[in-house]
């Protein structure tokens, strides 16, 4: 049985999983919509005690009716499915269940996906398969057709407590960071782990303030293409913002709002929000591995958003 967990995201996304299972009415496959860094191992092995009736760890590496197909960096692709999907047809170890995790779900390329659509069209017995996706608008339609999605739905509390717990924060600090990533645990993460992630940020600021010229932070629009989207697609939010005249206590003392209003002075509301919009399409296609040449297509926008009227 589900460990009881009290009243937090855990026992909040689990009891109508449990409920479905109890009912014999569990689907073969569940999709969770979490945010990039969200840990969901403790999730998964919940569930897996379910299928395999027994109170132990069931989504270790070692597991025989276990299999995990996992994406670091690069593409999930068909050879790996392939053979992921080889071993759930083998005879169960325990005859009750067979587990398929895969994470995340946006990482499988065209061919893989088409691959996964048909096994669950027609799932094998006793199999599930547990699915995590950060960005649900790079996930086919098809596929998200034959999944029972949930949404992690983490109150501010859950988030203080995860940071709380993770960098040993203090309750402002915490406060400060959820407003400066509008609420994205991804990216505190990302500033915590990776430096350089941050030092875009500031290369970008000096780019659009004229300090250096735009070429120069070129190469690095290419080789972290999706974060130099994020951190523009930001900027822009916040100028907008600011030129509505909507209060952001965040950036009161920030480096940053000088950069803004430069913004702000050079591109009215429709031109910002355009920009916001050309960058969307860009984030898009790089979830449906579109090909692109990176570089010029951000280098045209940094360019447009550094030129002075």
């Amino acid at each position: 049985m589900l460990k009881d967990q009290g009243n937090t995201w855990q026992e909040r996304l689990l009891q109508p999983i449990q409920q479905a299972f109890l009912l014999g009415k569990l689907p073969h496959a569940l999709l969770f919509h979490t945010p990039k860094a969200w840990p969901m191992e403790a999730i998964f092995d919940q569930i897996g005690q379910l299928l395999f009736d027994q109170d132990k760890t069931v989504t270790s590496n070692t597991h025989p009716d276990v299999v995990k197909l996992e994406c670091d960096g690069g593409q999930i692709k068909l050879d790996a499915l392939k053979s992921a999907l080889e071993n759930v047809y083998l005879t169960s170890y325990s005859a009750k269940a067979k587990l398929v995790i895969i994470t995340p779900l946006e990482a499988l390329n065209l061919s893989a996906a088409n691959a996964l659509l048909k096994t669950l069209e027609e799932p094998p017995e006793n199999t599930y398969f547990l699915m995590c996706a950060h960005q649900l608008n790079w996930v086919a339609s098809t596929l998200l057709s034959r999944v029972q999605k949930f949404t992690l739905q983490l109150t501010v509390q859950d988030k203080i407590s995860y940071l709380k717990n993770h960098y040993q924060m203090d309750d402002a600090s915490c406060q400060k960071a959820l407003l400066i990533s509008r609420g994205m645990l991804a990216i505190i993460d990302q500033i915590k782990s990776d430096r350089s992630f941050w030092y875009l940020r500031r290369d970008l600021c000096m780019a659009i303030a004229g300090k250096v010229h735009p070429l120069v932070v070129s190469t690095d629009l290419a080789q972290r293409y999706e974060d130099s989207l994020y951190w523009l697609m930001s900027l822009l939010i916040d100028a907008y913002y600011l030129a509505l005249g909507v209060q952001q206590n965040y950036l009161a003392n920030s480096d940053q709002l000088a950069v803004l209003q430069l913004l702000c002075n050079r591109h009215d509301l429709q031109t910002l929000y355009y920009y916001y919009q050309r960058l969307l399409a860009l984030k898009d296609y790089q979830g449906k591995y579109i090909n692109i040449n990176k570089q010029l297509a951000l280098e045209a926008v940094l360019l447009q958003l550094a030129q002075s009227k």
